[in-house]
């Protein structure tokens, strides 16, 4: 930028412009000229931020992968795609505290591993183990639940479709599993609140909830078919979808590379 090189950024992930998250400025949005996000605007980042002032463009070009699942896919009840751990050294101070996070997983697992009749795929990272996983043991001896530890979630996707979706804290996972037609059970992120206008337009679409105990009774009901369908796309087309991703970055980065010459 010191050369007035145009620098453009762009979102890989969720938590942007929908939860709070300040260190981004310092991290991606200052360092940047343009910003490509899924979907949040700069009005997005102002009412999360108030007083806060940037110069850099927000442009919402969409997520460019949407998962297609195939025609033939085989039918799940429950997928959960656990979040793996992380130390407390690195992003462990600035998220759901590690033993937190730990002790949800552990009661979700331990009760999906109680009922009887029901196929459950827990999907960690790929390739995960004892290092990045601290429920690695625990997996290992509930010996109801189908661990799949050997492709990516995108993958799994492609294969597998799944009455319900549980996803313990807000990640990647819930990004790519919004569009699907699938119940969305989730639970919060204490460090990470969702503004007002995002959890409004989320809550249209997954169960929210901050208490375990509660995450495990919508999970009971939603079994004995004591709950509602939500397929509300609010938050997806605001947050994360917008037409022509793909084509519409690539412009974007052909203009300014000609500009540039």
């Amino acid at each position: 930028r010191s050369k007035k090189i145009h620098v453009i950024g762009a979102q890989h992930g969720c938590v942007y412009g929908d939860s709070y998250e300040p260190w981004h400025f310092d991290s991606d949005f200052k360092r940047c000229d343009s910003f490509i996000s899924y979907g949040f605007i700069k009005d997005d980042l102002e009412a999360l931020y108030p007083g806060v002032k940037f110069k850099t463009d927000i442009l919402p070009l969409g997520k460019s992968k949407i998962i297609k699942q195939k025609s033939k896919t085989k039918q799940i009840d429950i997928l959960f795609p656990i979040a793996k751990s992380t130390s407390m050294l690195v992003d462990g101070m600035i998220r759901t505290p590690p033993e937190k996070l730990v002790e949800r997983q552990i009661k979700i697992l331990e009760y999906l591993n109680s009922i009887e009749g029901i196929s459950v795929y827990v999907k960690p990272f790929m390739h995960s183990g004892p290092r990045n996983c601290a429920v690695f043991s625990v997996l290992k001896r509930l010996k109801n639940l189908k661990v799949v530890n050997n492709m990516t979630l995108s993958a799994f996707l492609m294969e597998y479709s799944a009455r319900a979706v549980i996803i313990e804290f807000p990640s990647q996972p819930l990004f790519e599993v919004l569009h699907l037609n699938t119940e969305i059970f989730l639970m919060d992120d204490c460090m990470h609140p969702y503004s007002d206008i995002a959890l409004e337009e989320l809550k249209k679409r997954v169960y929210y909830t901050c208490d375990i105990a509660q995450m495990i009774s919508n999970l009971s009901l939603f079994l004995k078919g004591g709950l509602l369908n939500k397929r509300d796309d609010t938050f997806f087309n605001h947050y994360v979808r917008k037409n022509n991703s793909r084509e519409d970055i690539l412009k974007l980065i052909s203009d300014l590379t000609k500009r540039s010459k």
